[in-house]
């Protein structure tokens, strides 16, 4: 029998599958904007995409880790609004 996951989870799943395909130069060209770049005008791309409680996070709470090639590191939190 296959493990039931809560919605947060299935979100959690779907959201680190997106964004590891996320090219980011072609989302800001298609917004009109300039591309992410770093320091040395290299193009910003998506290295990293984690749990939160793979990356270690000490938290129940679903959602993703991101971290840039340029070094910066976000948080996405899954939270039940209703």
């Amino acid at each position: 029998m296959s493990e039931m996951l809560s919605h947060e989870k299935i979100l959690e799943r779907a959201l680190r599958a997106a964004i590891e395909e996320i090219d980011l130069e072609n989302v800001a060209e298609e917004a009109g904007a300039e591309p992410l770049a770093d320091e040395d005008g290299a193009p910003t791309e998506v290295v990293e995409v984690l749990t939160l409680a793979d990356a270690g996070f000490m938290t129940t709470d679903s959602g993703v880790s991101v971290r840039l090639s340029d070094g910066r590191q976000f948080t996405i939190e899954i939270k039940l609004y209703r």
